[in-house]
């Protein structure tokens, strides 16, 4: 994913670095941003790229919120600046241990995740299916230019925090992957099937979606809703016109490079 891991690191400042010069045309501006966020003048936030100062703990924490880190995340950058602003060789060892168990740790269950099946359990469809901005995900990041986590998260109106943890599970559970330090949509599939108990969830979500962007719809979109009355076979012949358009689609979809993300819904049902 287009996050770095904080374990791979042996300290905290090339954590920094790695970050800064990791994001979107070579970390230009990142300093400034990073900055503000800890309340400090870029003068001082340059003198702890290259060593001269060290983090508080109170600017590390606000930059572990910047950055999106989980708990665990977290807890190991604190310690890796806790490290160095140690005072004694006693507490540095301490923490020495610390970061080292908790380097294993993370290192363990990536091994213990090892290949995922390709079908989510229940519990996993329960997750994915609660928002329609999972699903967005995935398709963003099918894109041939997939945007960076800030940029997704902009573009979703969700905080930087809050789609770490859903690309984090959607990592886990392969419907993402990790590809040269991007996501990229994974091997698991999320087709509904037909009377699954997420089918209404499914469709509710995109609809839904839908609706609260109905008064912006651009003249490239289509909205079409029309009530109407027709003979059994006509209403049969409308039916079967459908199905082979949503087939022609697939087809095209399935042949296409990701260059922009859409949705298709499609309704056709009994009035009463």
């Amino acid at each position: 994913m287009n996050k770095l891991q904080i374990w791979q690191f042996s300290n905290y400042r090339d954590y920094l670095k790695a970050f800064v010069q990791y994001q979107p045309n070579g970390g230009r501006g990142q300093a400034s941003k990073i900055s503000t966020a800890l309340g400090i003048h870029t003068t001082l936030f340059s003198q702890i790229l290259n060593g001269h100062r060290d983090l508080t703990l109170e600017q590390a924490s606000l930059f572990c919120d910047f950055d999106g880190m989980n708990g665990s995340e977290a807890d190991l950058f604190l310690n890796m600046v806790s490290f160095e602003r140690a005072g004694n060789e006693s507490l540095r060892k301490k923490l020495k241990k610390q970061i080292e168990d908790q380097k294993s740790s993370f290192a363990e269950i990536r091994k213990r995740i090892g290949p995922v099946s390709k079908k989510l359990t229940t519990y996993d469809q329960s997750v994915f299916y609660s928002s329609w901005k999972y699903s967005a995900i995935r398709m963003l990041a099918s894109l041939n230019k997939v945007p960076d986590l800030n940029e997704m998260a902009q573009l979703l109106g969700l905080s930087r925090q809050r789609l770490t943890e859903m690309v984090e599970f959607m990592l886990e559970k392969d419907l993402l992957i990790e590809e040269k330090g991007r996501i990229r949509i994974g091997a698991a599939k999320t087709h509904v099937e037909k009377k699954s108990q997420w089918e209404v969830r499914h469709h509710t979500n995109w609809r839904t979606r839908n609706l609260t962007r109905l008064e912006t719809i651009a003249d490239h979109e289509i909205c079409f809703t029309v009530p109407f009355s027709c003979t059994k076979k006509d209403y049969e012949k409308i039916r079967e016109l459908l199905f082979r358009a949503i087939e022609e689609a697939a087809k095209i979809v399935g042949e296409s490079n990701g260059e922009e993300t859409h949705v298709l819904c499609m309704d056709l049902f009994d009035m009463i």
